[in-house]
């Protein structure tokens, strides 16, 4: 197939005329993928990556609020809510109401909740993170320091609803 002047194919289909789109397309397909398929942490239990981070940060931070996890998590108080509602209903966490002022509900792991957040920490650890993968020496700095530049603009990009 002919290249027009600017290198791209004449008559290619969008991908083949965009291969750093394709390859950023691909990678957050892929990371979509892998935070929605739920997975065994070794407990036995299977949980979405993202409701793992969420029972986390819960377990870290007994007493904690909806609208503090929202804030962490950059997500809506109604989407963490959702979250939080399947948790409370497999076991993992529950809600207290504030003595004394019912509209402030604080959450809590259960036992069952904490193991979890243990084995996912655990198995967090073990995976070989890409941060591992830098501070182990594998990229330079320089490396580093371009992957985060990249990165920033990317979430910049995204963020700005373009």
């Amino acid at each position: 197939m002919e290249e027009n002047r600017e290198g791209r194919k004449a008559g290619g289909t969008y991908w083949e005329n965009d291969d750093i789109s394709k390859e950023i397309y691909n990678f957050a397909y892929r990371v979509m993928e892998r935070m929605n398929a739920p997975k065994d942490y070794g407990t036995g239990e299977l949980m979405r990556m993202v409701d793992a981070h969420i029972l986390t940060l819960i377990a870290d931070n007994p007493g904690i609020t909806v609208v503090e996890v929202a804030k962490a998590w950059d997500r809506t108080s109604g989407r963490i809510s959702q979250v939080v509602s399947s948790l409370v209903k497999r076991g993992f966490v529950e809600r207290r109401k504030e003595p004394g002022n019912a509209k402030n509900v604080h959450l809590y792991a259960t036992e069952k909740g904490i193991a979890l957040s243990k084995a996912h920490k655990s198995y967090d650890s073990r995976r070989g993170e890409i941060g591992q993968q830098v501070s182990a020496g594998k990229y330079t700095e320089e490396e580093e320091k371009i992957f985060r530049k990249v990165l920033r603009a990317l979430i910049e990009y995204y963020e700005s609803g373009k």
